[in-house]
């Protein structure tokens, strides 16, 4: 009986996502501050940055304003 050796898989940032924008240190993006599923995914950064980013505190991101601000924008506002 033969045996299957898998390459251990490693989560990988897409580009487009607001991880990899976050450890780049870039401002978020335009669709950030829209209202959507990413809300969540925006909270955990601005409150506890990433584990592997260079950003210890995530109040050291040099846009850590602009992140808050796509934080709040991003609420929906119909509930």
């Amino acid at each position: 009986m033969s045996t299957i050796r898998r390459r251990t898989r490693q989560r990988l940032n897409a580009p487009e996502s607001l991880e990899a924008i976050w450890d780049a240190g870039l401002p978020p993006p335009e669709w950030a501050f829209l209202p959507g599923d990413h809300r969540e995914e925006l909270s955990e950064l601005a409150f506890f940055s990433t584990d592997a980013g260079p950003y210890i505190f995530a109040q050291d991101h040099p846009h850590y304003a602009e992140w808050m601000q796509a934080l709040h924008s991003s609420r929906d506002r119909q509930a």
